[in-house]
């Protein structure tokens, strides 16, 4: 059995000028621990929390317990409970015209459960989470500009999963590997059972290398299902259309020795020239190519 505790203090002091004639400053104070308990080989547990004096709120103690069971050499199960706190930042209070200086804390309660299972080549992770957060701080576009300002919403819903895997295979002077994130998420104004603004339901993303003695060469994809952009109003005139942009890239190891390398590469992002919005009138670019130079030493 293994029983030990670590702590932690931390001073924050931040000074900020308005328009060169306001003087804004914010202390904060934090001190936290983690008890952390292994009662045997394959189980391990810990208690952490953290306080914070803050001159300008009031924060409350944030907790977390968590656990993690290995079931065998390659199967693993994990879980996390935890309280948290965040105060909005000098951006978001005090930023020319767009800041809001009424904003207040989030706090939140956060719920995990995940699975982890490793062999030699695979790996595969996949977590569930329920997050349920008050006065959750959002960057909105403005319904009079094309500005965006952050504001508070009272009850937000959140829960979803995650799953991550990977794949690595050599043969000979030949390497394989392939790696790809999966996000579901259900994130809802609890009060008007509304999707929040550019928050995707379904996000993933790959890629897939294949590298031999001196070459490397990859293909990365990024999909995100459709959003909407106004706030409150889930219908589809106020959407984005999903995206779906590929990547392509190689690479050529012009030097590589033990304490240096020379890399020349070349990449095309948007390699099928799609038209595409991760925000609201504003397309990103077409197909783009990059040429880069890495030196190692």
């Amino acid at each position: 059995n293994l029983l030990y505790f670590k702590s932690f203090f931390n001073y924050e002091n931040t000074k900020g000028l308005i328009d060169n004639s306001q003087n804004i400053k914010q202390n904060a104070y934090s001190v936290g621990g983690a008890f952390h308990y292994t009662p045997s080989t394959s189980l391990i547990t810990s208690i952490s929390f953290r306080q914070e004096l803050n001159s300008n709120f009031k924060v409350p103690l944030s907790l977390s317990l968590a656990a993690e069971q290995k079931l065998n050499k390659k199967f693993t199960l994990k879980t996390n409970l935890s309280t948290n706190y965040r105060v909005p930042t000098f951006n978001e209070r005090y930023w020319p015209i767009i800041g809001n200086k009424n904003l207040i804390p989030e706090n939140s309660y956060q719920a995990e459960l995940g699975t982890e299972f490793k062999n030699k080549n695979f790996e595969l992770s996949t977590t569930l989470y329920y997050i349920k957060i008050h006065n959750k701080i959002i960057w909105n576009p403005s319904s009079s500009t094309n500005s965006w300002r952050p504001d508070n919403i009272k009850n937000v819903n959140n829960h979803g999963s995650e799953i991550f895997i990977s794949y690595r295979k050599a043969i000979n002077k030949h390497k394989i590997q392939f790696s790809s994130n999966y996000t579901f998420t259900v994130a809802k104004n609890s009060s008007t059972n509304t999707f929040l603004t550019y928050s995707p339901k379904h996000l993933l993303n790959y890629n897939l290398e294949y590298s031999s003695r001196r070459i490397t060469t990859y293909l990365q994809n990024l999909y995100q299902s459709k959003v909407y952009t106004k706030r409150e109003i889930n219908i589809d005139f106020y959407s984005l259309a999903p995206v779906n942009v590929h990547n392509y890239g190689i690479e050529y190891n012009l030097i590589k020795k033990q304490n240096s390398s020379l890399t020349i590469g070349g990449k095309i992002n948007n390699l099928f020239n799609k038209i595409y919005y991760f925000s609201n009138l504003r397309p990103m670019p077409g197909r783009n190519f990059n040429i880069n130079i890495n030196y190692k030493f």
